[in-house]
């Protein structure tokens, strides 16, 4: 399972101090990447202002008081864009008006006083925002050196404006752009703060808790969870909308079932999401299936408006926003079996699909890499032989149930696809005439076998129902299916662990019935044979007297 990503929300707003116009010295700002934030960022440093530098340290505290005089624009500001919006800006922040006002056309020295008297955050992100709009083409490129970090160098001190370039990081994967960076330039390092959000998969286990794998009969409901987290420092006060999508796919032998839940959670607070809206409102989410690409997709196209409707403060604060829905194993799912190689789990992922970037009119997304579960079901092979396990005495025709640990026969059908046994749909169990039986094929490829697939773990008892003329009923068989499923460190296959199981593997051989000796030899038959004669005889000779007295 990943680890929570962080979404990248970095505003360092440094007091506008003295800059140089002519240097002997090359300065350097540094970037030192947060380790959760793996996409390449293409940062461009935009010079705001330059000027004359003068530096006085207190003996006392080791304070560096710079000062600045002969301000002028730098060559990252174009003089051709209307500066009206940053000037009404500031001139509400430093609380200047009449003669003392901003205008459009006022000096580089007046915007750079009036700018120091900005000091709030949210402040210092607008007025990023601002400048950004007025910004040429000329700018510097970072350097990302074999360490990680990213180095902007300079052999003019400045108050530069430093940004992901615009595009850059669009559908990039655990990405997000800067909230702008101003710094003012002597050689200066700053930490990046990068944070994306996260995406967890998680599938319920038959009677047990949550958790990466799972192991299930063919048909029956499986609960899944997703769940992201938007951590604390991603900062979504300083987002204006905030898009969340859940981006769900499965293999073929999965069927998805149906949406349970949709909850977004701050804290103690909790809000459910709902498909639905009353009339001329809008939906909280949306909900698309895909059934031929075995997939959906589930879009929030504003968490941030869900979060401020229910009366949630979500400023600063973690945020969880949690799916639970519902699917099962159908008849092509992945089985496993004692001879089983390769794929044994039927994969289940989801992808988060983020806004990544903060800044005004820029709407960027990131996602995340993809979260996995597995599912396992299990099967059970059986051949039938008469007299003696051999090819040419498989036997046809013999009829077994396979009951469950409670006694229950197990509902059972023939598909022919498959060429076994697997587990019935209900509506196949409730059809006129189904009996759970099972009898060794007669088909060629199939002759004698009956295996059956799509089991749960269990102990099951095989009993032959139906024994053919002339053959013993076989003792009954007891299948013990025990399996440890795992996730591997990669968190991208599973594994089954099945040596505590028994009879997975089955040869059934009916042996004939005994024809029992009679007793006694020739001698005895003669003897039987010559009383017979003494008997007819003496028939014969009662017969004649009989009709000789009628005759006197």
């Amino acid at each position: 399972m990943q680890k929570t990503r962080k979404l990248l929300a970095i505003v360092l707003a440094v007091a506008l101090a003295a800059l140089m116009s002519v240097s002997a010295f090359a300065y350097t700002i540094t970037i030192s990447p947060d380790p959760t934030d793996t996409a390449t960022h293409t940062y461009e440093a935009y010079q705001i202002f330059i000027g004359d530098l003068d530096e006085v340290t207190d003996s006392e505290t080791g304070a560096v008081t710079r000062t600045l005089s002969n301000i002028k624009w730098g060559t990252g500001i174009d003089d051709t864009k209307d500066k009206s919006a940053l000037a009404t800006f500031l001139n509400t922040k430093a609380g200047l008006s009449g003669a003392d006002a901003l205008t459009a056309a006022a000096s580089a020295r007046q915007f750079a006083e009036a700018m120091e008297k900005v000091t709030a955050d949210a402040d210092k992100e607008k007025l990023a925002e601002l400048l950004e709009d007025l910004l040429s083409t000329t700018h510097t490129d970072a350097v990302k050196g074999n360490d990680g970090k990213y180095t902007i160098t300079t052999d003019t001190a400045g108050y530069y404006l430093i940004k992901d370039k615009d595009g850059s990081l669009e559908n990039a994967e655990f990405g997000a752009y800067t909230k702008y960076i101003l710094q003012v330039v002597s050689d200066v390092e700053v930490d990046e703060k990068a944070a994306v959000p996260g995406v967890d998969k998680a599938v319920k286990e038959d009677g047990g808790d949550y958790g990466e794998t799972a192991s299930y009969a063919l048909y029956k409901d499986i609960p899944f969870s997703l769940t992201a987290t938007i951590p604390a420092d991603v900062a979504l006060q300083d987002y204006d909308t905030y898009y969340v999508e859940f981006a769900d796919t499965w293999t073929e032998g999965l069927t998805f079932k149906q949406i349970d839940s949709v909850t977004a959670t701050v804290g103690s607070s909790s809000v459910t999401l709902s498909a639905e809206a009353p009339e001329g409102q809008t939906a909280d989410y949306t909900f698309t299936l895909d059934e031929t690409n075995r997939k959906f997709n589930l879009k929030i196209a504003d968490i941030l408006a869900i979060l401020s409707a229910a009366n949630i403060d979500y400023a600063g604060k973690e945020v969880k926003i949690e799916v639970k829905y519902t699917g099962y194993l159908n008849e092509d799912a992945v089985c496993y079996n004692a001879s089983a190689e390769g794929e044994t789990a039927n994969r289940n992922d989801v992808q988060l699909i983020y806004s990544n970037n903060p800044n005004a009119d820029q709407d960027g997304k990131g996602k995340t890499n993809k979260d996995y579960v597995f599912v396992f079901t299990y099967e059970v092979d059986n051949t039938k032989y008469h007299d003696s396990k051999g090819d040419n005495n498989k036997m046809p025709g013999a009829g077994f149930t396979l009951y469950d640990s409670n006694n229950n026969p197990v509902n059972v059908i023939w598909d022919a696809e498959k060429h076994a046994y697997r587990i019935a749909t209900a509506a196949e169990a409730a059809a006129d005439g189904y009996k759970p039986e099972m009898f060794s094929r007669e088909e060629t490829a199939d002759e004698g076998t009956f295996n059956v697939i799509g089991l749960a773990p269990g102990t099951y008892t095989l009993r032959e129902t139906t024994t053919p003329s002339g053959y013993n009923t076989c003792a009954d068989i007891t299948i013990k299916i025990v399996a440890a499923t795992s996730e591997d460190s990669t968190g991208t296959t599973a594994s089954v662990d099945m040596t505590s199981s028994e009879n997975l593997t089955n040869d059934l051989i009916n042996k004939k019935g005994t024809v029992l000796p009679t007793t006694g030899g020739i001698g005895t038959m003669m003897i039987y044979l010559f009383g017979a004669l003494l008997a007819l005889a003496a028939g014969i000779v009662l017969v004649a007297r009989k009709r000789a007295r009628v005759a006197a």
